[in-house]
């Protein structure tokens, strides 16, 4: 448990490419030209514009090594563009790696691969290992979901939930970075808002405000059991 604790830490530091537009999770440019300016960093190319558990892990790990990771989005076409971009990409990558492995060691790109791998397991082990209940009141047009956590920190619990509900309202739009304070941000479009109210320490409500209704997601770490509850409600108008 030491060592899952001590990569939460490292998760709770992810910055946000632009933390007033919570939606965009990736840079959707693949050219050569993007990457020309480049030094100094780790660029990726990513087929799938959805970032799941092995990015975040990924992300979290590379913390540890000061690696600093640039992230383009590319379709699955292939051009002339594209294949000029990645080809760049790799000499770049293969000059990063090479100062990489004078600070860190020849096989530093093994260990990190390894450790990778393990949390990631470690995370889907606490989203998989959840117990949920559903509940529904027609009478106040409400729909609630209420998850369970085990061994699990509210800080962790709220990664978890945005990057397994990226795909839908309730994860794509709350921010990559939780925000240590009662936040509110207005977008005028869709949401309308999002609203980060922190009930106490260890209890956080997050309220997204639609044309259509609001949905609520709550937060809410529990010392004893060492779980966090994640209450999802559904009210359309």
């Amino acid at each position: 448990m030491r060592k899952i604790y001590t990569y939460i830490i490292i998760i709770c530091f992810f910055c946000s490419c632009n933390p007033n537009n919570p939606k965009d999770n990736k840079q959707a440019i693949a050219t050569s030209d993007s990457t020309s300016h480049t030094s100094a960093q780790w660029i990726i190319f990513d087929t799938d514009s959805v970032p799941g558990l092995h990015q975040l892990a990924m992300d979290s790990i590379a913390k540890t090594y000061a690696i600093q990771i640039k992230r383009f989005y590319r379709d699955s076409i292939v051009s002339d563009k594209m294949t000029s971009a990645v080809a760049q990409a790799d000499k770049q990558n293969a000059h990063y790696f090479e100062q990489l492995s004078a600070t860190w060691g020849k096989d530093w790109k093994i260990d990190f691969d390894r450790k990778v791998s393990q949390l990631e397991q470690e995370l889907s082990q606490h989203w998989e290992g959840k117990t949920c209940v559903e509940q529904n009141n027609e009478s106040e047009y409400q729909f609630t979901t209420t998850c369970t956590l085990n061994n699990t920190p509210l800080r962790l619990a709220y990664d978890l939930y945005r990057i397994k509900n990226l795909k839908e309202d309730t994860g794509k739009f709350l921010l990559d970075e939780l925000v240590p304070k009662d936040t509110l941000i207005k977008t005028g479009d869709y949401p309308l808002e999002v609203a980060y109210t922190y009930k106490s320490r260890n209890h956080l409500h997050v309220e997204l405000l639609f044309p259509g209704g609001i949905t609520e997601v709550e937060f809410k770490y529990h010392p004893d059991t060492k779980s966090t509850e994640v209450k999802t409600i559904y009210s359309p108008d």
